[in-house]
């Protein structure tokens, strides 16, 4: 989320599986653009159940999914396919393996919106303590 807000300039809000049916879906209108982050993993259903909600309520779906997923990528109106490594650990590391997508993602987000994204506006490469 940082990412896109400080390259892309757009503001955006990362809420789990559990809390996005408590607020974020009354953001929701036509063409409104909402990133799900779908690892098959104990949330996955739950995601299912999320994306049909917005989608119903005319949201724009951008997902983030595995090669092997089938439920979220019909559901979606864009689709981001990452590799699933057949790993015991899959789970623990999944968070990783998502990365460079979204990064991607905000990179072309800020392309898209005549931003350069090597020159985020506004930023300062320090920290300043007082």
């Amino acid at each position: 989320g940082l990412k896109l807000k400080e390259v892309a300039c757009r503001f955006i809000e990362g809420y789990s599986a559990a809390s996005a049916k408590h607020g974020p879906i009354s953001l929701v209108r036509e063409g409104f653009p909402i990133i799900f982050i779908a690892p098959p993993d104990e949330t996955y259903n739950r995601l299912v159940g999320n994306v049909m909600e917005f989608k119903s309520r005319g949201g724009r779906i951008i997902s983030v999914v595995v090669e092997s997923d089938e439920k979220i990528t019909k559901l979606s109106d864009i689709t981001i396919r990452i590799p699933q490594p057949a790993d015991k650990y899959y789970n623990l590391f999944s968070p990783i393996t998502f990365m460079p997508a979204l990064q991607l993602l905000a990179y072309y987000a800020a392309l898209a919106h005549d931003l350069d994204p090597d020159k985020p506006l506004n930023l300062s490469k320090t920290v300043t303590v007082h």
